[in-house]
């Protein structure tokens, strides 16, 4: 599934990963799963993943054809619809799920070719979970299971409830 955001779209979304930053700063909380903060360009990877993930928060939504509320601090904190949405800007990524990811939402993956978007698959947290996927690929001892693009559920299988 494409879909291509106009210029417009990616400058709201981009606004609203940027609010996102500036409420972090605010609010002095520290960038998850480990990651480390780069002291030196003012936590510059910070503002970066949260641009980046607005913008394909926004797209995915599209794609879906959904409204794209942009609230990270809502009462559910969800990204698109019922679904949490997880970027990349690599052609052959994987879908990163956490831990502490819930078990019950399901996960999108998006490959990031700004303007330009696909909406690769899906998972369940409980199913992406396996322990076959479980990969340390950082530096910083910062794990995830890194769940393949082969093994997701077409986007056209996403049930109605995940989309609402």
């Amino acid at each position: 599934m494409i879909v291509q955001l106009t210029w417009r779209e990616l400058i709201d979304a981009a606004r609203v990963g940027v609010m996102r930053q500036i409420g972090a700063l605010q609010k002095n909380l520290q960038a998850a799963h480990g990651a480390e903060l780069d002291e030196e360009r003012l936590e510059g990877a910070s503002w970066g993943k949260h641009v980046q993930g607005a913008i394909t928060e926004c797209a995915a939504a599209k794609a879906l054809g959904i409204h794209w509320h942009g609230d990270s601090e809502g009462p559910s904190d969800l990204d698109a619809g019922n679904a949490q949405i997880r970027s990349t800007t690599w052609p052959k990524g994987c879908l990163l799920v956490h831990n502490e990811d819930r078990e019950d939402q399901a996960f999108v993956l998006v490959i990031d070719r700004c303007p330009r978007f696909e909406l690769v698959g899906w998972m369940m947290g409980a199913d992406a979970k396996n322990p076959l996927w479980w990969r340390d690929k950082g530096k910083n001892g910062r794990p995830a299971f890194f769940v393949p693009q082969d093994a997701l559920n077409p986007m056209a299988s996403l049930p109605l409830e995940v989309i609402q």
